[in-house]
């Protein structure tokens, strides 16, 4: 009997125990991540830009001072320049920075910028800015749109983007193949004069940036430089920077693909003053083959 009473009393105590023990446990760890109130937060940023009336087709300070767009770029590679169509070819990041007030927030701890996506630009205004001298381009989309924003506290927007454009080169080719070239990228806005915008180089003789895997077999890249001038149009004034990249033609191709070649064959149509003067057949055949292999070689 009093191994039952005593087994009794043990199930009570572990019965009064256990929900102690689960009151004590350890439960799962708490996430460190962002709370959800700080994530409303900032949708609530992004929200209260549009709750008050913001206008994308009136620029910022629209009858005050123009608004100054400073801008960069970094050159990733350049495809090709053509001789035949005058034009070139390069991939690039363009990069524009402006100023809109009506984009200003209240700065919070660890929350001075906002970086959104392309969506966003479609909401909000930005420069109508153009290549003046461009003949094609276009914007790459792989996998998503290769564009973003960032927004501070200020409202200072700072826009990235990856575009590849063809622009047009007129060419001085009186020293071919010992010349050298100098092809442009324009930078204009299409549609405000300089009373409402005006562009500079954002980081001055910096702004322009180029990858060390720049090449091309025909050419070399020897330099660039940027500038800016004021271009007086019918409609107005106008603000443009631009770009001056120096390309020098590489005589190792030209010497390899025409002069060796071109020397070899005149050296081989000598042979001709060796043979034989009853040889007729085989100083004629070898007048012939060296004409038509100068004239393929120079197709």
């Amino acid at each position: 009997m009093w191994v039952e009473a005593v087994a009794s009393a043990m199930f009570r105590v572990w019965l009064c125990l256990v929900p102690v023990l689960l009151t004590v446990a350890p439960g799962p760890a708490a996430p460190t991540g962002p709370s959800g109130s700080e994530k409303i937060n900032i949708t609530e940023i992004l929200n209260s830009f549009f709750d008050k009336g913001y206008d994308k087709r009136v620029r910022p300070n629209y009858g005050g001072p123009p608004v100054n767009v400073g801008v960069t770029m970094y050159i990733l590679s350049i495809s090709s320049v053509n001789e035949v169509q005058m034009d070139f070819t390069l991939d690039f990041y363009f990069r524009q920075s402006w100023k809109d007030d009506r984009l200003a927030f209240i700065a919070r701890p660890g929350l001075d910028s906002l970086t959104v996506g392309a969506e966003v630009a479609d909401l909000i205004w930005v420069p109508d800015t153009f290549f003046a001298n461009e003949k094609t381009a276009y914007f790459h989309q792989a996998t998503t749109p290769n564009t973003f924003l960032r927004i501070n506290s200020e409202g200072e927007v700072f826009r990235s983007m990856r575009l590849t454009v063809t622009n047009s080169c007129p060419m001085d080719l009186r020293y071919f193949p010992m010349d050298r070239q100098q092809c442009t990228v324009e930078v204009e806005s299409f549609g405000y004069t300089m009373k409402d915008i005006r562009y500079w180089w954002l980081e001055g003789p910096k702004s322009v940036g180029m990858s060390s895997d720049v090449e091309l077999p025909q050419f070399k890249v020897i330099g660039h430089r940027q500038r800016s001038k004021e271009v007086p149009l019918t409609t107005g004034n106008y603000s443009r920077l631009i770009c001056e990249i120096q390309f020098i033609r590489s005589m190792g191709y030209y010497l390899i693909q025409i002069y060796i070649p071109a020397g070899l064959i005149v050296i081989i149509s000598w042979v001709s003053f060796w043979l034989h003067r009853n040889a007729t057949p085989a100083r004629v055949a070898l007048g012939v083959t060296t004409v038509l292999t100068m004239t393929t070689l120079m197709s």
